[in-house]
């Protein structure tokens, strides 16, 4: 199954009005069988300072990229972690990729006889220049659509475009059916602070910068490779509609590694740098580093219950920066569910639990594509994953280009694969916990396959998935940090995940398996 992400909001809003009336079947479906679903387990969730406590020692380090001794250094953490744990057979798989870190970036301004520094940062897996640069001059071409482009000689020159990100329209989503909650199959709002008008940025859908599979050519909604083809020496994004005038926004980040230098340049900059473009100024952009084989771990362990079928829990280990919230909450979420469970005896444990922490999410989620073909015999005793991405992140409004924050927790989905049983366990745990501004939605709202690396266990594994991730602002840039993870609304997210998990674990495995 390919991915294909909806990037227009009116295209989102479409898709999702027409599937309207089988979102309502599904929920109506899904709660006249609720009184019948297996009660949870109980468990004893660690507390909000325990699991903070392990969001901090998984961000000890700048960042977590994949094949970087920062990544290895999480990597033993986890397998430490998770055998203190009690997990059996814990396993660190090594996955063959390609390192790319860029160490040196520069963009230099040059006229009327003088040369200016500009913010920029590097936009991940591009060209490399060497120390001297490569210098030309500039020219600004819009989006760099096709349409964009006519009459517009780019040879030896560097083309300055505005990238866009895609709209979802939550607050209109939300209120669509408000019965129930609202939009989705249940949407929890416990304070009824989500507004129609709120409309979200999906900062991880680029319309005309999307990613790319090797071998394939993106077609011509790619401004980078527009330009390239038209003979651009580098290419400067200005990230248009990013909230916030942040630079170090890491993306994309697919496996493709592509021949020309491109930087990042913030939003509100972009202002300034786009009257300089339309001067036709000279500009020299210097990108240094280094690309070379590497390899990157999943780190894995087993829970063994009464039998042998399997609930697969997951999140990812990597990350671009800093990454609490992406994803140190949720590893740390894996270690909650792994400390609570291996207080029970396996007796009082009805399936085996896999735990995973995923390898090269930000190396287009190799970790859970290589789980699923190396490790078959896990995947096929397995009913469903459990995924957990960006928990407990703080919302944040931009003010004059500065993240602020809202005084809400940031906008989540609870992606689930059209099976009732699991919709019905989702909205279940919804109601008890009241998790702020998440929704419980179909598996394909957003695109055909949901973002996340529980996306990756449904397109590879064929897996029934409940994937929950949110989507704050600052989640792809050196801005999420610490201060951004709600600390007290830790336990509340871990208290959700068990109740799924402990539901799953009862539910007949015929009405688990089924996919409609």
């Amino acid at each position: 199954m390919k991915r294909k992400d909806l990037t227009d909001m009116s295209a989102l809003l479409e898709h999702n009005i027409a599937k309207l009336s089988k979102i309502i079947e599904m929920r109506d479906l899904a709660r006249s069988i609720m009184k019948d679903l297996p009660e949870p387990i109980n468990l004893e969730i660690p507390d909000n300072n325990t699991i903070f406590n392990w969001v901090e020692e998984i961000c000890e380090t700048p960042h977590r990229r994949p094949g970087t001794p920062e990544g290895h250094r999480a990597e033993d953490y986890l397998v430490k972690k998770l055998k203190e744990l009690g997990l059996e057979n814990v396993t660190k798989d090594p996955i063959d990729i390609t390192v790319w870190e860029a160490n040196n970036w520069k963009l230099i301004i040059e006229e009327n006889g003088q040369t200016k520094e500009f913010p920029c940062f590097y936009i991940p897996r591009t060209g490399f220049t060497g120390p001297e640069g490569i210098t030309g001059e500039l020219v600004y071409v819009g989006q760099g659509l096709p349409e964009d482009l006519e009459n517009i000689d780019l040879k030896g020159k560097i083309a300055v475009v505005d990238i866009i990100f895609a709209e979802f329209p939550t607050g209109l989503t939300m209120k669509l059916d408000p019965k129930y909650g609202g939009g989705g199959y249940y949407f929890s709002d416990p304070d009824d602070t989500m507004k129609r008008k709120v409309k979200h940025r999906l900062i991880f859908v680029r319309k005309n910068f999307p990613r790319e599979v090797p071998g394939v050519h993106p077609g011509p909604n790619s401004a980078y490779r527009n330009v390239h083809e038209r003979g651009a020496l580098a290419m400067i994004g200005i990230l248009r509609n990013h909230p916030g005038n942040t630079n170090t926004y890491y993306g994309p980040y697919d496996r493709v590694i592509k021949p020309m230098p491109a930087l990042w340049v913030a939003k509100n900059d972009g202002r300034t740098f786009r009257e300089i473009a339309q001067r036709n100024c000279k500009a020299t952009i210097i990108v240094e580093g280094y690309q070379k084989p590497g390899v990157t771990h999943n780190v894995w362990g087993l829970l063994p219950g009464k039998s042998d079928e399997i609930i697969l829990v997951s999140s990812h280990h990597d990350a671009p920066f800093k990454g609490a919230t992406e994803d140190g909450t949720g590893i740390a979420m894996v270690l909650a569910q792994i400390k609570a469970w291996s207080k029970l005896s396996k007796e009082q444990r009805p399936r085996t639990l896999l735990f995973v922490c995923d390898a090269g999410h930000f190396w287009e989620a190799c970790g859970p594509e290589y789980l699923v073909k190396h490790h078959p015999e896990l995947i096929k005793r397995a009913l469903a994953d459990v995924n957990l991405e960006h928990v407990a992140a703080k919302d944040v409004v931009d003010k004059r280009g500065e993240f602020v924050f809202s005084g809400n927790m940031a906008f989540s989905l609870v992606y689930t694969t059209n099976n009732e049983y699991l919709i019905s366990t989702v909205i279940r745990a919804l109601e008890k916990n009241k998790p702020k501004w998440v929704s419980a939605v179909p598996f394909d709202v957003t695109g055909s396959v949901a973002a996340g690396d529980g996306g990756r266990y449904y397109q590879y594994g064929g897996l029934n998935v409940v994937n929950l991730i949110a989507m704050p602002y600052y989640l792809l840039t050196a801005e999420d940090t610490l201060d951004k993870v709600d600390k007290d609304e830790l336990k509340t997210y871990a208290s959700f995940a068990g109740d799924i998990i402990g539901t799953l674990m009862s539910i007949d495995k015929e009405n688990l398996k089924k996919m409609n």
